[in-house]
């Protein structure tokens, strides 16, 4: 492994997300080696919450949101960041977390340079143009 492959891995474990309860909470372990720390909203009571108190807890424990709804991306757009709001489409388990894998390195650029939004995407995975990420 090589400096830049060290920082690199430095960097991701400073991202936790939160996910959130439109996915299911065994996305956290499937996560757990690019993004330690991250939770499910099941984990800290936070199931069945409003999208506000999710949104808050983020912010205030420095968490991105993962998440398929669209309601986060459109308070990420009102608000702006934190969090990052990192949003992916309906799909199994298995493909988001494939997808999740292949953007890991933007998707830790858009949480750390303050990108408000990031989406992965099947035909595309990038940043937003709002989402601040190159």
């Amino acid at each position: 492994m090589n400096d830049w492959e060290a920082r690199l891995i430095e960097q991701r474990s400073a991202v936790r997300v939160l996910i959130d309860e439109n996915l299911p909470p065994s996305l956290k372990s499937h996560l757990h080696d690019l993004f330690p720390g991250s939770v499910h909203v099941r984990d800290i009571d936070l199931g069945h919450s409003p999208d506000s108190s999710i949104w808050d807890h983020a912010k205030a424990f420095s968490f991105a949101i993962l998440t398929k709804d669209s309601d986060f991306a459109d308070h990420a757009r009102a608000e702006g960041p934190p969090p990052t709001v990192v949003r992916a489409g309906n799909c199994s388990v298995a493909k988001l977390v494939s997808l999740i894998r292949e953007n890991a390195a933007q998707i830790t650029t858009a949480v750390q340079f303050g990108g408000a939004i990031y989406e992965v995407s099947f035909s595309r995975a990038a940043a937003t143009p709002d989402a601040g990420a190159q």
